[in-house]
């Protein structure tokens, strides 16, 4: 599993960061999680590319 935190103020869109060392790309099938510190979590399969 792979973690990325960010802090207030972070921006970030799909490719504007790139790649952390370690990540794969996803795949159809992966599972993605965000989660909110407070807030909650979200969590989606990737089902297209």
């Amino acid at each position: 599993m792979l973690i990325v935190r960010f802090r207030a103020g972070d921006a970030t869109r799909d490719g504007a960061l790139g790649t952390p060392a370690g990540a794969d790309r996803l795949l159809r099938g992966d599972r993605v999680e965000v989660r909110v510190e407070g807030v909650g979590s979200l969590k989606n399969p990737v089902v297209k590319l």
